[in-house]
């Protein structure tokens, strides 16, 4: 299956969006940990909530897509030859994407930008792992049942 084939176009899409989500949910959390957003933004404890919980289902809903659509890639992939690809490609997108929105938002909310930096590589660990992670879940499933089926 080459890069070009929707299914994975798809997917690498899903990682980056729930990448980005995860990105600016773990940002936000960090700046309310310092109440920044409180003091600056005159925001309500029922405001941020609402907010946090917007980012937490949207993010949860990003990494469903992830699932599904390795999913969908897997049933149509040559899995031994591409799950290596598969899998870096993922890593690489999904760690962009929370670069994407952790740093704009740390960077705004912080005085101190080399502690952002440092907050965003030993936060973007889980994001590397977890992401990645349920989109090759969704393909080793589909392997297994295509395997499962056939025989």
């Amino acid at each position: 299956m080459s890069r070009d084939s929707p299914q994975f176009v798809v997917v690498i899409a899903f990682a980056t969006v729930a990448g980005f989500l995860r990105g600016g949910l773990d940002a936000t959390t960090a700046d309310l940990v310092e109440a920044q957003l409180i003091t600056e933004f005159e925001l309500s404890i029922d405001a941020i909530g609402l907010l946090m919980s917007v980012l937490s289902l949207l993010a949860l809903a990003a990494t469903i897509g992830v699932f599904v659509t390795g999913y969908w890639w897997a049933n149509r992939a040559d899995i031994p030859a591409a799950y290596g690809r598969f899998a870096v490609w993922l890593c690489i997108t999904a760690v962009a994407g929370y670069g994407l929105g952790f740093l704009p938002l740390s960077l705004l909310f912080t005085d101190q930008p080399i502690l952002a930096v440092f907050a965003f590589l030993f936060t973007g660990a889980a994001s590397l792992i977890t992401i990645p992670i349920t989109g090759l879940a969704g393909g080793a499933i589909a392997q297994y049942r295509s395997v499962t089926q056939s025989s």
